[in-house]
């Protein structure tokens, strides 16, 4: 399983994103390699205290992601890394892109990114993604690969 965390303000309801309004402004925070999304608690609350400075009055609701094989995003039943459950599960950078990719799309757009989005859904949408070392790496791949996706990039100490 594929573990995130969400904040926004108001506090998210725990209803699926497609119940939002369309005046919200995605922001996805991707960390470095071994650094999970708990790591951003404090900067999602201080930026969610800072939101009416800026991102035009929308709403703003921010996405932490645990890669695959990072924080709590392990296979069930993995203690070691030597379980069955990881047999033939590789951990790249590939792998990774593939996983932000789907998370932007599916999870925080709700299917509202991208082409043909936004049909029958609502406004289309993109995300503005925030990458800190290795997750500034996957934030300029997913940007490279799926611009539909992406409204702004912000690059924090990010690998070459």
């Amino acid at each position: 399983p594929v573990h995130y965390e969400v904040a926004s303000c108001p506090p998210a309801d725990g209803g699926g994103a497609g119940e939002e309004a369309d005046d919200v402004v995605p922001l996805v925070l991707l960390a470095g390699f071994g650094v999970a999304s708990f790591h951003y608690r404090r900067l999602m609350r201080e930026l969610l205290v800072r939101e009416g400075d800026s991102l035009a009055g929308g709403r703003l609701r921010i996405y932490a992601l645990d890669y695959l094989g990072q924080g709590r995003s392990w296979p069930p039943g993995c203690d070691d890394g030597f379980s069955p459950a990881e047999d033939g599960l590789g951990y790249s950078a590939d792998t990774w892109v593939e996983q932000v990719e789907d998370f932007v799309a599916e999870v925080v757009l709700d299917g509202r990114g991208g082409p043909g989005a936004g049909e029958g859904k609502g406004k289309k949408r993109r995300a503005h993604l925030l990458g800190n070392s290795v997750g500034g790496y996957l934030s300029a791949m997913l940007a490279s690969r799926r611009p539909d996706l992406v409204e702004s990039l912000t690059l924090v100490n990010a690998t070459p």
